[in-house]
């Protein structure tokens, strides 16, 4: 039991709620990036280059996007531009530290995108869509093949890394014949672009959508990123038939009637989510750029060291230990295990049992003590500091 005595005339108010414990001698602390606080952790969000400066070490999560490759525009239609590498994991970080921070610029059209990085870690620029005269890219997502199987789409994850960073771009389908196919589209973090194809008219060309992006809730709620961008379809503008890009970022590819109009331009990947730009056809519909990448860093402001893989803010071997397993309780202010007004997320700050409705962090007693000072008296867990 702890006890504090205070004057009436510097009335100390000791109400213990959620947040209001002093942080733990472990916890990471750092400067960087925008900051943003979520109840217990700390997000630092490069949008651009700089540095993570460390001034007290210990675990943190990382989400690294690499930028997203340009549509593929030269000749006579191209594919979409790949999504950027995506990186996610943990890494131990030194007190008194700099850490460079590189956020990847997205590729031009024809062009791929540039590599993001963080402690030794690389998200790979998404690779360019192909042009109809050029080959299309490598990279964290590969880029589309052109229109009518003039080249195909290249590889994904590349530089190889476990989990795949990224897939590999379409390759339109010429099965048949090589006349009005569409372009192909791009790689995504989390699938391969879709082949482009065609029945050898016009009216029956169709492009490939760009492979789905990948999501990450490290920011705070879920968000999608390293989508593909779509292949260029010039043979009609039949919107069932456009090349969409993935979710997370990817463009749209340009669509054109043959020898005639409308025209609509490709669209660019979405920046900050590493997205590949949209093909498009040289002087007709312009191609799409890719989005630039992004690099997010999280940590916990308190219990320095833990292991907490879904991110709730309490130890996944305190939930194991007390809940029974890590999906019992994701730590928001209402899931209360044992009924007793104090949620789970509070009862682990605290150093409480959430299985026992008397077993809180609550003022105990308030005596008078002597002159005009009081005595506030509650229960304690050893390693905690109120």
């Amino acid at each position: 039991m702890n006890r504090i005595t205070s004057t009436a005339g510097r009335f100390l108010c000791f109400v213990m709620l959620a947040g209001m414990l002093a942080p733990d001698a472990g916890a990471v602390s750092a400067t960087g990036g925008t900051i943003t606080n979520l109840g217990l952790h700390k997000i630092h969000t490069f949008t651009t280059n700089g540095t993570l400066t460390v001034t007290s070490g210990g675990e943190v999560e990382y989400l690294i996007v690499g930028g997203g490759g340009g549509g593929g525009y030269a000749g006579n239609g191209g594919g979409g531009g790949g999504g950027g590498g995506f990186r996610t994991g943990r890494v131990s970080v030194t007190s008194g530290s700099n850490y460079t921070i590189t956020v990847g610029a997205g590729g031009a059209v024809d062009a791929s995108g540039s590599p993001s990085s963080a402690f030794g870690i690389e998200g790979a620029g998404g690779g360019r869509g192909a042009p109809y005269t050029g080959a299309a890219g490598t990279g964290g997502s590969g880029g589309g093949g052109s229109r009518d199987g003039a080249q195909p789409g290249a590889a994904g994850n590349t530089p190889s890394t476990t989990p795949a960073q990224g897939y590999a771009g379409g390759t339109s389908d010429t099965t048949g014949g090589n006349y009005w196919r569409g372009g192909s589209g791009g790689g995504g973090a989390d699938g391969a672009g879709l082949n482009g194809g065609g029945d050898q008219s016009s009216s029956g060309e169709f492009a490939g959508d760009g492979g789905p992006g990948r999501a990450s809730s490290i920011s705070g709620s879920e968000v999608y990123y390293a989508g593909g961008g779509g292949g260029d379809n010039s043979g009609n503008a039949d919107a069932a038939k456009k090349g969409d890009g993935g979710i997370g970022g990817g463009g749209y590819g340009g669509t054109s009637v043959a020898g005639g109009s409308p025209h609509t331009n490709a669209e660019n990947g979405t920046a900050n989510r590493g997205g590949g730009g949209g093909g498009g056809q040289e002087g007709r519909t312009q191609a799409g750029s890719g989005g630039s990448g992004i690099v997010i860093i999280r940590y916990l402001t308190v219990g320095g060291g833990i292991v907490d893989a879904d991110g709730d803010g309490m130890s996944d071997d305190w939930e194991n230990t007390y809940l029974g397993g890590t999906n019992a309780s994701s730590g928001t202010a209402g899931e209360d295990y044992d009924g007793d007004g104090f949620c789970d997320l509070h009862e682990y700050i605290a150093g409480t049992d959430p299985t026992l409705p008397g077993s809180l962090l609550k003022i105990a007693d308030v005596t008078h003590d002597t002159g005009d000072g009081y005595v506030f008296q509650w229960p304690s867990a050893p390693g905690k500091v109120y």
